[in-house]
């Protein structure tokens, strides 16, 4: 599903002001390009939250090089919001001075006197009820296997054979086909 990058932002926002109060955290909302402002040992602390769906450390590198250098008015630190961050990216945003929150539960933060490495959040998935990355029409790959299965309704074919007829490597047919086969993609209707 296409989010408008408005919407993915102001929710990034608000799971990070959730995921800090977690972590027994005060925040407040900002203002003037700052999105959160936490309150630190030391004083306020001016956040500026940024959005991605899946932190990448190619993505995350680019953006960290396009974002100032210098410092923002008000803002102390850039974190990330993501559903999904490797530990590459993760350890990339922290020698680069960024925190973040990866939606699957671990969050990372250090500025003004304050340093949060806390893994036992609770995970928070933009859309609540649907686990994150399990979309089997996902992708070109998904696409092409929904549009192959509707189009020929009377073949039979199972996972190797199927991604055989679409000209599709291992790898990129697993994600897919191990989506399909999660509860929430059938109905007691569809079966019979």
């Amino acid at each position: 599903m296409r989010v408008r990058p408005d919407d993915l932002a102001d929710d990034a926002a608000d799971a990070w002001v959730a995921a800090l109060g977690q972590s027994g955290l005060k925040t407040r909302p900002g203002a003037g390009g700052v999105d959160v402002i936490l309150d630190g040992p030391s004083g306020p602390i001016g956040i500026d939250v940024k959005a991605v769906c899946v932190g990448k450390p190619s993505r995350l590198a680019a953006l960290i090089r396009v974002h100032p250098r210098r410092k923002v008015a008000g803002i102390d630190v850039v974190v990330v919001v993501a559903d999904e961050i490797s530990g590459a990216a993760r350890e990339l945003l922290r020698n680069a001075g960024w925190g973040y929150l990866d939606r699957r539960g671990r969050l990372w933060f250090r500025t003004g006197g304050v340093l949060i490495n806390d893994t036992d959040l609770e995970p928070s998935l933009r859309h609540p009820g649907e686990a994150s990355g399990t979309d089997p029409l996902a992708g070109r790959v998904g696409l092409a296997m929904g549009v192959w299965l509707l189009m020929h309704p009377d073949q039979r074919h199972g996972v190797r054979g199927l991604a055989r007829c679409l000209g599709v490597l291992h790898p990129a047919r697993t994600r897919p086909c191990a989506s399909c086969k999660t509860p929430r993609w059938w109905t007691r209707a569809a079966v019979r």
